[in-house]
């Protein structure tokens, strides 16, 4: 095989930095017998994932536990009105997103709501990232629209989560912010060495 000359080398190395910066993700191979006896094989490095988290992902096993709760008359008071105002901003929310194609904020409803204050700000919190989720799904085409929910005939129910000790089980209790300590019926044994995420009254 004939030696190349120099204008042939540059013009061999142009060639491959044209290859090269075409290549968007996938491997290639690039065969050049006429120059060399065996191919030569470039594998570009894979994108880099871009994440907001620079933990590492560690397997996780999530299990949940119902337990049966016996609250004192003014727990029963505070979450029924946990329940309304989460049926509520709910309500609200949607209709301001069917018209205006954003979904407030809770804190934006508090101004000139204040019993909106009487609730765990974490549980209209989570209903705003429940209806963001519904939108989303909608949009995608994955679920049907989001419906009003009505008194009587949804689920009563809202959802905190543990911040920091907040929300935690001390013996026969469930420690639950702004509610207390309220007496739960454990009827078997919470799996040791777990951290208590989040819990639905």
């Amino acid at each position: 095989m004939a030696a190349l000359t120099e204008l042939e080398k540059q013009n061999l190395v142009i060639g491959f930095r044209k290859v090269w910066n075409n290549v968007i993700s996938e491997p290639f191979c690039v065969s050049m017998t006429r120059y060399f006896r065996e191919k030569i094989y470039f594998s570009p490095k894979a994108p880099r994932k871009r994440t907001s988290s620079r933990k590492k992902q560690v397997e996780a096993v999530y299990l949940a536990y119902d337990f049966v709760g016996d609250p004192t008359k003014e727990q029963q008071e505070l979450f029924a009105q946990s329940f309304g105002c989460c049926r509520w901003y709910w309500n609200h929310a949607l209709a301001d997103w069917k018209k205006t194609g954003r979904i407030p904020t809770p804190a934006s409803y508090k101004k000139d709501n204040e019993w909106l204050r009487v609730p765990d700000s974490l549980a209209l919190a989570n209903v705003q990232l429940s209806l963001e989720a519904a939108v989303s799904d909608y949009l995608s085409g994955e679920r049907g629209k989001p419906r009003f929910k009505k008194k009587g005939l949804c689920r009563n129910a809202y959802t905190t989560n543990n911040q920091d000790g907040t929300v935690r089980l001390d013996k026969d209790s469930l420690i639950l912010p702004k509610a207390g300590p309220v007496r739960v019926t454990i009827h078997r044994p919470v799996e040791p060495g777990g951290i208590l995420k989040r819990v639905t009254v």
